[in-house]
């Protein structure tokens, strides 16, 4: 760095240890500092000043000088004394106590020799010297870049097209879904090509986000030893006495207290859905075998994965076939399905649940049995919800803060040197003053680079292993498929109970719930959040029905929903989704009726009721207390922080965009979508607190500006973007930190996709 003349320093080098110069200002002395009025000429490696004018220590290294806290070097030993007479050498006495150390005094000149005495008695110890006082603080270390995304890509695949370089390590790769990939550099990762990324997870999962530590700054350099004093005269020496007793051990302190347990994490539930497959077309395929276009890579976090699929498929004859789902190959669950007819293309709805399915990537697939097949006018739609019961182990929170260490015991007293009295000991000479520390340099400029990321908070313990109060999650499902047609109906209004009388096959058989086939109803034994999937296949008679489908607990209706069929592609598929809270001994049945021109229409053999609870039943007993989450340690200024683990951010409600927006007054949640036309001005946005992490996401169907410290909009609800505006276009993002600015309170610009 370039260096202009200081107006005050002081100078302390090895041919100058003080820093006293003849021209020092009276005024100054007590206070030791020093004020010549030009820089040292020809300085030595070593040599510091301290420059008043902006408050800070430089140190010539041979070439430059380096601005830095360095240590002063210590004062001279104070000169030796000369060496007394020796006198006669005395009866050994008894060793007396141990005194206190004194000053060192200086030497005595050396007289003649005489005869050796007895060893004289020991001085007592002079104090120590007072501790020279500490330098100030070193420069803080340059600030390092902060998050940054450096590329995207629609697919993990795409890693193997992104060309990163040295310069990239530390950043990290955005993958349409929401996957994060950090690269860490050639072979430095786990995953990816040439194993150069670690996954970060979902940027809809929790984790935390570690910076690195940081250089240590410069220890300053020692201050060199003061000069030894003269030697004293030497006392004659006294018998060797005895040795004391050894002092009593001091008793130990007393432990720490524990660290604090940490709070009870939030119960199981669900975790995420995600959509895997949308109307995907198959290829022709024949059984037995995996349809490779309805093949997909997903993510489990260890929970209890539910895959709710719907695809149709022809038999070559009519009865009864097994489909099975595959993870990573293997079979892990199936469903039955009824054709009735041969050669007819039929959907079939399945579900599939799955537990103890481990942390990271899998493949799930279906495979369709002999005499199936499917071709290019079959598709398949597949989702996949993840949840967490309370009886299944939640993850391990980390570990609360260690307690405080007790104090160490106090020293035992040192036990009596006596008897033999020892002869005196010349004095020692004077110890030289120590030299007064070097000043440490002043703090340096906080920027350049925005501050990494202060860590996340490490994941609350989730809630500990409940009792066994109620039934497990795992029998808590059940699936029924008819494998005979209904009796037909053909008086408008009049309702067709769809499993009513039904003969059929349990895919998924439960103790917990129960089927009466007489009155088509579907029991719960246990309370709890219950999803309710129902797949009807109906044939109509007319061109079109007008066919409604209800949905009843106990005598109530919770849903319906008219249907047109058209009787060119009768029977057709009915699909019903819905999540129900239900009480013990709640039943659920479902009907259909026509409305209008009126003919007979029939419930099809191979229509489907899967319930299965979402959520826990009666609560148990209370499980193990989950640790406390660490905080993350905060990111250092310098390489950007490593994201590991998962992070999960909260929707919150859509923004709609349709005219300019100020003082917006936003909810709970960290990712806003922003809906409606577009083609507008974001001047502002309420209720900040600092330290609040917001993402907004453009679905609007034009560019909206955010406007900098726009008038529009209260001073502290402003945008602080480091320019005079940021267009964001559609389908992309922009994300801000509310905290303080040398205007106040505003948000901060962090990212833009």
């Amino acid at each position: 760095m370039s260096i202009t003349t200081p107006s005050i320093y002081t100078v302390i080098s090895k041919s100058n240890p003080t820093g006293v110069y003849s021209r020092l200002p009276n005024s100054y002395i007590n206070n030791l500092v020093f004020s010549p009025s030009t820089r040292p000429l020809n300085p030595e490696i070593g040599e510091q000043y301290y420059d008043e004018g902006d408050n800070t220590i430089y140190y010539w290294n041979g070439t430059y000088w380096i601005s830095g806290g360095v240590q002063g070097f210590q004062g001279f030993q104070g000169l030796a004394g000369t060496t007394g007479t020796d006198g006669y050498q005395g009866l050994q006495g008894y060793q007396g106590l141990q005194g206190y150390q004194g000053l060192q005094g200086l030497a005595g000149t050396t007289g003649t020799d005489g005869y050796q005495g007895l060893q004289g008695l020991a001085g007592t110890t002079g104090t120590d010297g007072s501790q020279g006082n500490q330098g100030n603080q070193g420069n803080q270390g340059i600030v390092g870049q902060g998050f940054k995304v450096f590329a995207t890509t629609p697919s993990y695949a795409g890693l193997n097209s992104i060309i990163a370089t040295g310069g990239n390590v530390g950043e990290f790769v955005l993958i349409t879904g929401g996957d994060l990939f950090v690269y860490s550099g050639t072979g430095a990762g786990s995953t990816g090509p040439d194993n150069s990324y670690e996954y970060a997870g979902d940027v809809t999962d929790e984790s935390k986000l570690v910076g690195v530590q940081g250089p240590i700054g410069f220890q300053g350099f020692q201050g060199n030893q003061g000069l030894a004093g003269t030697t004293g005269t030497n006392g004659n020496q006294g018998n060797q006495g005895f040795q004391g007793l050894v002092g009593t051990t001091g008793t130990n302190g007393n432990q720490g207290n524990q660290g604090n347990i940490g709070p009870t994490g939030p119960g199981g539930g669900f975790i995420q859905m995600v959509q895997l497959l949308d109307s995907v077309q198959s290829t022709t395929t024949s059984g037995q075998a995996v349809v490779s276009n309805w093949t997909r890579q997903f993510y489990s976090n260890g929970g209890t994965l539910m895959f709710n699929t719907s695809f149709s498929a022809f038999a070559s004859s009519p009865g009864i076939y097994t489909f099975d789902f595959l993870i990573d190959g293997n079979s892990v669950a199936n469903t039955r399905f009824y054709f009735n007819s041969a050669s007819y293309h039929l959907t079939i709805p399945s579900y599939f649940n799955i537990e103890s399915v481990s942390v990271g990537f899998h493949t799930g697939a279906i495979r369709i049995p002999s005499g199936i097949t499917v071709d290019t006018g079959d598709y398949c739609n597949m989702s996949m919800i993840e949840v967490l019961g309370a009886n299944s182990v939640g993850l391990t929170g980390s570990i609360g803060n260690q307690g405080f260490q007790g104090f160490q015991g106090l020293a035992g007293v040192t036990g009596p040197s006596n008897p033999g009295v020892q002869g005196f000991q010349g004095f020692q000479g004077f110890q030289g003053l120590q030299g007064l520390q070097g000043f440490a340099g002043v703090t340096g400029p906080s920027n350049p680079g925005v501050q990494g990321f202060q860590g996340f908070f490490g994941l609350q313990g989730i809630q500990g292993i409940a009792g066994a109060a109620v039934g497990s999650l795992a029998n808590v499902k059940m699936s029924f498929t008819r494998t005979v047609d209904s009796p037909a109906i053909s008086t408008a209004g009049n309702r067709l109970y769809a499993f009513s009388g039904a003969t059929g096959v349990f895919n998924t058989p439960s103790s917990n719930i129960t089927f009466n086939s007489s009155n088509g109803r579907f029991t719960v034994l246990e309370q709890g959040d219950y999803y309710l999937d129902s797949r009807l296949i109906i044939k109509g008679n007319n061109n079109p029905d007008f066919i409604t489908t209800d949905v009843y607990v106990n005598t109530g209706t919770v849903y319906s929903y008219t249907h047109v069929a058209y009787g060119i592609v009768s029977p057709v598929s009915f699909p019903i989704g819905l999540y129900l809270p239900l009480n013990t001994n709640d039943y659920v049945h479902v009907a259909c009726f026509t409305t209008g021109t009126v003919g007979p229409i029939t419930v099809k053999a191979g229509s489907t009721m899967n319930l299965s609870r979402m959520t826990n039943g009666p609560t148990g007993a209370q499980g193990s207390v989950g640790t406390q989450g660490i905080q993350g340690i905060q990111g250092l200024p310098g390489p950007t922080g490593t994201l590991s683990g998962t992070v999960t951010f909260t929707q919150g409600p859509s923004i709609p965009a349709n005219t300019d927006i100020d003082n917006y007054p936003i909810s709970e949640g960290a990712i806003f979508t922003m809906t409606g036309s577009g083609g507008i001005n974001f001047n502002g946005i309420a209720n900040g607190t600092v330290g609040r992490f917001i993402v907004l996401v453009n679905n609007t169907a034009g560019n909206v500006v955010f406007k900098q410290e726009n008038a529009g909009s209260t001073a502290t609800n402003r945008f602080s973007l480091a320019t005079s505006q940021i267009t964001v276009g559609t389908n992309s993002t922009i994300t801000f930190l509310y905290g303080n600015t040398t205007l106040g309170n505003r948000w901060l610009c962090i990212a833009k996709q």
